[in-house]
């Protein structure tokens, strides 16, 4: 297994900023770096197409559930395909230059090809802040099916912290204490845990050199905080999407007797509570709700908190109902346009990554309830039942071609007009990584 990062920045000696691209490759588990550097000046006009064909798709896509009428989600996603294709115009001259390098066949003749062996099993961007609301998932030279995650970063120097954490150390007396005091007969456990005290079955799953292992039963959560769903919405409605697949027995008897968290509490949870959830006795969270779900936590208050010890943080929000667009308009009569330009996305993968959190799953633009409970389901399914990584899980819901049967077979056949249809789908590439694509259960 081998992690590739590709690097995409600004050449400093130019006059005019963001005037070149410079893109590099490096295998994180070789010493040389491969570079590609293009010094051709990007048009401004297009640069200030795709600024505003962006713009075009936030502003469309910021709409409530009831309006979401097909001839609106049908022009929606035209203009995505539409900043698909400007997005891959802008780009190309940096990912020419790399296309012999993560895809060699399509340059057989290159005496620079790599062999299939080195090919990237996981691919991390770190591209320039300006280009992180566009669709990088979705552009065709990251379809081939030999790169099992693509995930995104700030810098080379955020991703090397998040997989090589500086973790309180402790003795082995301390350790073996430890253990005793959450530990006792039986398996159960006990000291100062809050989980419930249950017999747990570890799932003995190796953990390949590299990856980051995440104890199962120490999932926490936070789920529909509001419950602003309308009685017609119940079946999508977060709480009962998360509670239909945790009280399955097969699921819950194996995974997660030991959960904790609150789901549809009957008021609304306090900074204490939030900060109880994400920093205690936990190495995984689920956030899962409505709108932005960070929106009710002061940026203040929330990059003070030490989360090195969470690996993985799951954030599903971004739809919308009437209730709690209501609620959103009164709290942010009071906030000032830093907290509310905060509580964007990309914004919040940033105080996050502030705070010691490896990997972080998120959404990027509005979506359906309906949409959020295909994500949340297939998550769970990948990274309990199937075992692989947030980054594999993802990437499975970005290409449902590339997800195989124990046996190795695809479980779908989808042909080439299909493949390039699917890139273009808005939804299919709503959630994202930022961070560690290495993370498993275990």
């Amino acid at each position: 297994q081998s992690t590739w990062v590709f690097k995409q920045t600004n050449k400093k000696q130019q006059q005019v900023e963001r005037a070149a691209l410079l893109g590099s490759v490096t295998p994180s588990t070789n010493k040389h770096t491969i570079s590609i550097t293009n010094t051709n000046n990007l048009n401004d006009h297009i640069k200030s197409d795709i600024e505003e064909g962006d713009d075009d798709m936030k502003k469309t896509t910021d709409i409530s559930e009831s309006d979401k009428e097909f001839d609106i989600i049908e022009m929606i996603q035209c203009r995505y395909k539409a900043l698909v294709d400007e997005t891959e115009t802008l780009l190309k001259p940096a990912f020419d230059g790399i296309f012999k390098y993560l895809l060699p066949s399509i340059s057989s003749t290159s005496s620079e090809k790599l062999s299939i062996a080195t090919l990237p099993s996981n691919l991390v961007l770190l591209i320039d802040p300006i280009l992180f609301p566009l669709p990088i998932e979705s552009l065709g030279i990251f379809s081939s099916d030999q790169i099992k995650s693509v995930s995104r970063d700030f810098s080379l120097q955020t991703f090397y912290k998040r997989i090589i954490k500086e973790r309180p150390e402790t003795t082995p007396a301390e350790t073996k204490k430890e253990k005793k005091k959450s530990v006792g007969k039986g398996g159960k456990s006990s000291g100062d845990s809050k989980r419930p005290q249950v017999k747990t079955t570890p799932l003995n799953r190796e953990v390949p050199p590299g990856y980051i292992g995440v104890d199962v039963h120490s999932l926490s959560y936070v789920v529909d905080p509001y419950n602003e769903c309308h009685p017609c919405q119940i079946e999508d409605a977060p709480h009962t999407v998360l509670s239909s697949v945790i009280t399955q027995p097969a699921f819950h008897n194996k995974y997660s007797p030991r959960w904790i968290g609150y789901s549809n509490p009957p008021s609304p949870l306090s900074l204490g509570q939030y900060q109880e959830v994400l920093s205690h006795d936990c190495q995984a969270v689920i956030l899962y709700g409505h709108d932005s779900l960070v929106a009710q936590l002061d940026p203040s208050n929330l990059v003070s908190l030490n989360l090195t010890n969470l690996d993985l943080l799951t954030i599903i929000d971004q739809t919308q109902t009437s209730a709690s667009y209501n609620r959103v308009s009164r709290d942010n009569v009071n906030k000032t346009a830093s907290q509310l330009a905060l509580q964007k996305p990309l914004e919040t993968a940033a105080l996050f990554t502030l705070c010691g959190v490896s990997s972080i799953t998120i959404n990027q633009w509005n979506c359906s309830l309906s949409d959020n409970r295909k994500l949340i389901t297939k998550l769970l399914e990948s990274l309990c039942d199937a075992g692989i990584t947030v980054g594999e899980s993802v990437r499975q819901i970005h290409y449902p071609a590339l997800e195989v049967d124990p046996e190795g077979n695809a479980l779908e056949e989808v042909d080439e007009d299909k493949a390039v249809d699917m890139r273009r789908d808005m939804m299919r590439f709503n959630c994202i990584v930022f961070g560690a694509p290495s993370v498993i259960f275990t």
